[in-house]
């Protein structure tokens, strides 16, 4: 028989749940490909065990690399996590947790307890979610990551509108509905996968208060001009800028990137 390690896809039993628990190998989670029931329930008698450190790697940390799947009951599990009680401790988010390129859709059960936490939520795959589910992931309060999509529907992106916190969006495109939705949230907006944006998006993300990152997407010298009135600051090339000082920089220091105006 060949075994799940042998095809470097690790399942996680109850006998390997055990070993976690007993400290043996804190960097489980990159390797995991399938994580039982029996063996979530093993980790589920004890959450404040199952969260320490030594058990893994840092208290809070996960990044399921090459996971597959993941159930209802580890999306209920991941969502105990209480935070770390260190005075010290002066990260911005005590929580962090990344999924990999497999997890591509979960139940609405798992997107209802990923919703509950709280800290830095990562997917660097699209998600493909019922209304629901994007209704029940948008209530976690912290840093939400989404990857590169041309997919979500303008519904979706009404539901992560309303998310408190900062969003890291991989859309490549945005209707006029949808810049409004998005442009009346609380939180930063960083739309990390943007290949273009109309002067219409710009007027209406441009009412957006806090940082709105847009990175090197081009724009005509009207939208530019537009989100120079914003408030807040924006961010560019990983630098954040006045929306004074952004303008100057887009309009002289790259007017290479400035589109045209648009036809009426």
């Amino acid at each position: 028989m060949i075994s799940h390690h042998s095809l470097g896809m690790p399942k996680i039993d109850v006998k390997q749940a055990k070993d976690i628990l007993g400290g043996s190998n804190p960097i489980w989670d990159t390797d995991a490909m399938v994580i039982t029931d029996e063996a979530v329930e093993l980790f589920s008698e004890n959450p404040e065990h199952f969260f320490s450190e030594g058990v893994q790697a840092a208290a809070g940390y996960f990044y399921f690399k090459k996971l597959s799947a993941l159930s209802d009951r580890m999306a209920e599990l991941l969502s105990k996590f209480q935070g770390r009680d260190d005075p010290d401790d002066n990260d911005e988010y005590d929580y962090e947790l990344t999924f990999g390129k497999k997890i591509t859709s979960f139940s609405d059960t798992a997107a209802y307890w990923l919703g509950q936490t709280e800290g830095s939520l990562v997917f660097e795959a699209p998600l493909n979610l019922s209304d629901q589910g994007w209704a029940s992931l948008a209530k976690q309060t912290g840093a939400l990551g989404l990857g590169l999509s041309s997919e979500l529907s303008d519904k979706a992106l009404e539901s992560l509108a309303r998310h408190k916190g900062s969003l890291h969006l991989g859309q490549r495109e945005l209707s006029d509905n949808a810049c409004e939705s998005l442009a009346r949230r609380e939180g930063n907006l960083y739309l990390t996968g943007l290949e273009s944006l109309s002067d219409t998006n710009a007027k209406a993300l441009a009412k957006h208060v806090g940082c709105l990152g847009i990175y090197e997407t081009p724009l005509t010298e009207k939208s530019v001009r537009t989100l120079m009135k914003k408030s807040g600051t924006i961010e560019d090339i990983n630098e954040e800028f006045t929306p004074e000082d952004w303008a100057a920089y887009y309009l002289e220091d790259v007017p290479n990137r400035c589109l045209p105006p648009e036809a009426h």
